[in-house]
C-alpha cells in the first residue's frame, strides 16, 4: 500500500513538472511572437515616416533628410551651376536644403557673426562681409534663381525668416531677401511693414527696396501716396549716399510729372557734388515724361 502510494505521488509530482515546463515553454514562444510583431510594427512605423517627409519651407525649421544628398553647401569649390546641376528635377530638395542653411546663418549672423572675429594677424576685418555673410549671399542667390526659374512656389518661403535679414547689415543680402519675399503677393500690412523699413536699410538696399516695392504699389493710390513719400524721405536722408542711391533708381518707380516734381523739392539740401549727381539722374526721367523739372533751389 505504501509503495502505491509513493508511486502515485511520484507520477503527480512528476505530472506537475510537466505541466510546468510545457507551459513555461508556451509563455517563451508567446513573448518571442509578442517582440517580433512589435519589431515589425516598429519597423512599418520607420518606414512609412521615411516616405512621408514633410517639406515646411514655410516654417524653415526642418532639417534636411541627410540621407537624400551628400552635397556640402559650404563646399565653394561646388560652382552653382553645378549644384544646380547635381539637383536637376529634385529641385525641391535643393530648395529646402537651402531654406535651412540660409536660416542657420540669418540667425548666427544676428546672434554674433557666427562666432567669428578679427584675426590679429590680419589688419582687414568687415564685420558686415565675413565668410558667414558670403555663404548666406550664396544661398539667396541660388534661390533667387530658383525662383525666376518658377521652381519655387508662391509663399514656400516664410516671410518672418526672410525679412528677418533685412536686419542683416549687408546690402546683397538685404536686397535679395526682400526679391524673395516680394516674389508672392503681399497685403496691405506687409506692404507698409516693409516700406516703414526701407529707410533703415543700407543706401543700395533702400533704394532698391522701394523700386521693387514700386510695382506693389500700384495696387491702390493709397499705397502709392506712401511709396512717394518714402521717397521723399530717402531723397531728403541725412545720409545723402541714400539720396544718390535714390534718385538713381527713380526710374524705376514709374513716376509721373507731378510725383517727379514733388521729388525735385526734396533735393535742395544736398551738398554741391551730390546735388549735381541727383539732379542728373532726376533729369533723366524728366526727360522721358515730358517734364521741363526746374529744382529752383536757391
Amino acid at each position: 500500500m505504501r509503495k502505491k502510494l509513493l508511486v502515485a505521488w511520484f507520477i503527480i509530482v512528476a505530472g506537475l513538472f510537466a505541466w510546468a515546463s510545457l507551459r513555461r515553454q508556451e509563455n517563451d514562444q508567446l513573448a518571442r511572437q509578442e517582440a517580433a510583431k512589435q519589431s515589425e510594427q516598429a519597423s512599418q512605423i520607420e518606414d512609412q515616416a521615411s516616405e512621408q517627409v514633410p517639406f515646411p519651407i514655410e516654417s524653415t525649421t526642418s532639417q534636411p533628410d541627410k540621407t537624400s544628398t551628400s552635397v556640402d553647401l559650404n563646399d565653394l569649390k561646388l560652382g552653382d551651376d553645378q549644384l544646380l546641376q547635381k539637383f536637376n528635377g529634385n529641385e525641391t530638395e535643393l530648395i529646402k536644403l537651402l531654406a535651412s542653411d540660409a536660416k542657420r546663418l540669418k540667425d548666427c549672423l544676428l546672434k554674433d557673426l557666427c562666432g567669428e572675429v578679427p584675426d590679429p594677424n590680419s589688419p582687414y576685418f568687415d564685420k558686415n562681409n565675413t565668410p558667414s555673410h558670403s555663404k548666406l549671399e550664396r544661398d539667396l542667390t541660388l534661390l533667387v534663381r530658383l525662383q525666376e526659374d518658377g521652381k519655387v512656389e508662391e509663399n514656400a518661403l516664410a516671410g518672418e525668416f526672410l525679412e528677418d535679414m533685412l536686419s542683416i547689415q549687408n546690402e546683397t543680402i538685404q536686397r535679395m531677401a526682400l526679391e524673395l519675399r516680394l516674389a508672392s503677393p503681399i497685403d496691405d500690412s506687409t506692404y507698409d511693414r516693409l516700406l516703414k523699413r526701407t529707410p533703415s536699410l543700407l543706401p543700395q538696399a533702400s533704394a532698391s527696396a522701394l523700386s521693387q516695392l514700386a510695382g506693389q504699389s500700384k495696387q491702390s493710390q493709397a499705397r502709392r501716396d506712401q511709396l512717394i513719400k518714402v521717397a521723399k524721405e530717402l531723397l531728403s536722408s541725412g545720409d545723402q549716399a541714400k539720396a544718390i542711391e535714390m534718385a538713381k533708381r527713380v526710374k524705376y518707380i514709374d513716376v509721373n510729372v507731378a510725383e517727379l516734381e514733388d521729388l525735385a523739392k526734396h533735393t535742395c539740401h544736398l551738398l554741391p557734388q551730390n546735388k549735381k549727381a541727383v539732379h542728373h539722374h532726376l533729369g533723366v526721367v524728366a526727360e522721358s515724361v515730358g517734364s521741363n523739372l526746374e529744382f529752383n533751389c536757391n
